[in-house]
């Protein structure tokens, strides 16, 4: 079913150039895992909501971190016509990682300054030079 709803859902953007990306496997799964985020997200506001108590509920913990890590994939997944970009991916990955593992009960406090270093960062790179008529 979600197979078909999949394929569904990559026949509204048919075009040409695109015609072998479309019928590939990665493109499917890349609906399939978009959905799956949407689905485990929205049963984590379902318990979050109708639970008594669900600061304390497992399967609520679980369920919305699988949601995150589903949309996170799916964020990374290339869109239709576009190349896998694994090359820039697996650093940010494995760095991430490893932040998440050694920040253990900071990470509340370290991940907004990662944030605001980050947006820093963005914004003081070096600009490209532009090769052109002055």
């Amino acid at each position: 079913m979600i197979a078909f709803l999949a394929r569904r859902l990559l026949e509204f953007c048919p075009s040409p150039h695109n015609a072998d990306v479309n019928d590939s496997p990665l493109a499917i799964k890349r609906a399939l895992v978009g959905i799956l985020s949407l689905v485990c997200l929205a049963v984590a506001a379902g318990l979050w909501v109708f639970t008594e108590d669900p600061e304390q509920n497992a399967f609520l913990a679980a369920v919305s971190k699988v949601g995150i890590m589903l949309a996170a994939l799916w964020l990374a997944l290339p869109r239709q016509g576009e190349s896998v970009a694994w090359e820039r991916l697996v650093p940010v990955l494995v760095g991430t990682l490893i932040f998440v593992a050694l920040a253990g009960r900071a990470l509340r406090y370290l991940l907004p300054v990662a944030f605001i270093v980050g947006l820093v960062l963005f914004f003081l790179r070096p600009r490209p030079k532009r090769h052109g008529r002055r």
